[in-house]
């Protein structure tokens, strides 16, 4: 995976500096923008290969008549009220264009809600699409009414994402024979997507009824794994802001979870804190498939496996696996999370971002 981040990369710089010269951590008051440029891996012609992306960047929302930051004043179990946000009556729901809040502030800060409407009234109020698998209730983040606050941001779509099938985009084909194709998780349902140059949309691989899913959501929580067929490399350019809050996302109780690595800098596999979540299951053998839950990178188109075992994580493979914390999660990839042992409820997993801004 190939980043062009010279926009960002400037202002990190320009960061560090003035905490060379103030002796003050580093740190800017507006958030550096720019882009990335995500390269996708060819595949062989007849055989896929396999790379693993996230969104590392996000969107402000733009276009909105009403607040795009604030302060949250009320939490149901399915709504956020804002008082006085001046949003009008769905404006925030278009399926074509979604959007999302994010909680910037207190117990719930990185939280991304996806927004399924909102209401013009004099105390506005946007409700939320609960991930199926996840979230029972707004009310269990713990946000803190009248001083958590939150940011309007944009959520992309396969269609604003990769858009159409071109010479330097995706490969798209009458059947998923001829075509790429994504796979991701919408809540807990995993879909393999592709290009239909018949039908000319988005739709999903198996069945008699393929939907239209040009404007499928793609959470920035939620890795993908992009299969290239076609024997070219692609790439995907994308523009927008450098998180600043912490990520607070959700791991599935069991089965696998999409993982993204969803910041514009490389990170490691202990840093990732994926061991420290609740319920997750050690082992102290390389042997551990069927036994132990696990975590899958992607590198030039393999896929390799490691457990923890209490203390380190550990490869699975061989009779004295290396220590294997270091493993670089590069900036904007995926891994594959796999709970063997299913716990009790999802669990909570809070990162910091690995830079200072």
């Amino acid at each position: 995976m190939k980043y062009s981040l010279s926009s960002i990369s400037t202002l990190f710089s320009l960061a560090a500096l003035a905490a060379i010269t103030s002796g003050l951590s580093a740190q800017v008051t507006t958030n550096p923008v720019g882009y990335v440029t995500l390269d996708v891996l060819p595949g062989t012609g007849t055989g896929r290969v396999t790379t693993p992306m996230s969104i590392p960047l996000y969107q402000p929302a733009s276009g909105v008549g009403g607040a795009t930051t604030g302060v949250i004043n009320g939490v149901t179990s399915n709504s956020i009220t804002v008082t006085d946000a001046g949003w009008t009556a769905a404006e925030l729901s278009t399926e074509a264009a979604p959007y999302i809040i994010r909680i910037t502030s207190g117990n719930a800060e990185g939280r991304n809600l996806l927004i399924s409407s909102a209401t013009s009234n004099t105390s506005s109020i946007a409700y939320i699409d609960l991930p199926s698998s996840s979230l029972d209730s707004l009310i269990d983040l713990g946000i803190s009414e009248g001083s958590d606050t939150f940011e309007i941001i944009t959520c992309g779509t396969l269609s604003s994402i990769f858009g159409a099938p071109s010479s330097d985009g995706i490969v798209g084909g009458a059947t998923i024979d001829q075509a790429d194709q994504l796979i991701f998780m919408d809540g807990g349902t995993i879909l393999q997507c592709y290009f239909d140059t018949d039908l000319g949309y988005w739709t999903i691989v198996s069945g008699r009824n393929q939907p239209d899913l040009s404007n499928q959501v793609l959470m920035p929580d939620s890795g993908l794994l992009f299969m290239r067929k076609a024997a070219s490399p692609s790439s995907f350019v994308l523009t927008g802001s450098v998180p600043q809050t912490r990520r607070d996302i959700t791991v599935n109780a069991a089965g696998l979870t999409f993982y993204a690595s969803a910041w514009p800098a490389d990170t490691t596999l202990a840093a990732t804190g994926i061991a420290d979540i609740d319920g997750w299951q050690i082992s102290s053998s390389s042997t551990v498939l069927g036994s132990a839950d696990t975590v899958k990178t992607f590198v030039n188109g393999t896929a390799t496996t490691y457990y923890h075992d209490g203390t380190n994580w550990r490869k699975v493979d061989g009779r004295n696996p290396a220590i294997s914390d270091d493993v670089v999660i590069a900036a904007g990839s995926a891994i594959l999370i796999s709970k063997t042992s299913p716990h009790v409820s999802d669990s909570f997993l809070s990162q910091p971002a690995p830079y200072s801004l």
